[in-house]
């Protein structure tokens, strides 16, 4: 992709006296950081907190409804109403995310229950009946 100097003036890439040299690799680098901005993955704290599917309690789907850890397998394909259990290894390829990172030990907010955040999810959700956003919000807190 070959951008003209006078283009890179105008949206503000370089000036008028900006050698050709540099020229060169400041047209790489936007290129780059757009080819990037393209592939950021979603975060699972940000599919909960924008979700629109209808929270369900006690199992992944119900009636159209989804519980927290069933709108994440929803959005990453990990699963579907007709499967009863998740494509760990799809999910998290989607949220571009690992198991060490889901599967440290955290306190519940709540009752000070300790288990792995990935178990922390559903546990908050039926047992606490915390909404998407509010769990997806605390996943933040652990740059989830």
């Amino acid at each position: 992709m070959e951008l003209s100097k006078q283009s890179f003036i105008r949206t503000g890439f370089v000036d008028s006296t900006t050698p050709d040299s540099k020229l060169s690799a400041l047209a790489d680098a936007a290129c780059t950081l757009r080819l990037l901005q393209k592939l950021k993955k979603m975060k699972i704290s940000d599919a909960l907190i924008h979700t629109r599917i209808p929270q369900a309690f006690g199992s992944y789907f119900k009636n159209g409804r989804a519980c927290a850890l069933g709108v994440l397998c929803r959005y990453s394909g990990a699963m579907n109403e007709r499967n009863s259990h998740p494509d760990w290894d799809k999910l998290y390829k989607f949220f571009n995310c690992t198991r060490e990172e889901t599967s440290r030990s955290v306190w519940c907010p709540s009752c000070f229950h300790k288990n792995c955040i990935i178990a922390m999810i559903p546990h908050l959700n039926d047992k606490h009946h915390w909404k998407n956003a509010r769990i997806g919000y605390w996943l933040r807190s652990y740059n989830l």
